[in-house]
């Protein structure tokens, strides 16, 4: 009997001092891959920054071409809209200005994404004579 109640003590000593109680989960940022598209002599890769509920949707761009002049207003070109169709307002461009064959930048959307928005869809229209670039992103 002693035995037994020396081996529980042991035991119970153990747990007392190895024992670490579960963390808490820390709910973390997806982490996005960039998406890249070619075409019209030009490379679009778009990588979002910040897309969560609750936010201003933003995304990182790089326009890349040794032929076709990037004069055109990434803002006016770009709308993001949800998987009800909802669109998130109007964009600001905060990056290189229109010109060059190379520009990068951050893209923000003026609304917040809003709870269950489902997929969203980031699209560039008229672009290097591509009439329409889209970019897929689930939530």
């Amino acid at each position: 009997m002693k035995i037994i109640i020396i081996l529980v003590a042991l035991a119970i000593l153990a747990l007392a001092l190895f024992w670490k109680p579960p963390q808490p989960t820390v709910r973390s940022e997806p982490v996005y891959k960039t998406q890249e598209q070619k075409g019209g002599n030009i490379t679009i890769a778009v990588t979002p920054k910040i897309l969560t509920p609750a936010s201003q949707p933003a995304f990182d761009i790089v326009f890349d071409t040794h032929s076709v002049d990037l004069s055109f207003d990434v803002a006016n070109a770009s709308t993001l809209t949800d998987i009800t169709k909802k669109t998130y307002g109007s964009a600001m461009w905060e990056g290189d200005p229109p010109s060059g064959h190379h520009r990068k930048g951050t893209l923000t959307f003026s609304r917040i994404l809003r709870e269950g928005a489902g997929p969203v869809t980031l699209t560039f229209k008229d672009i290097a004579g591509v009439p329409s670039w889209e970019f897929y992103f689930d939530i």
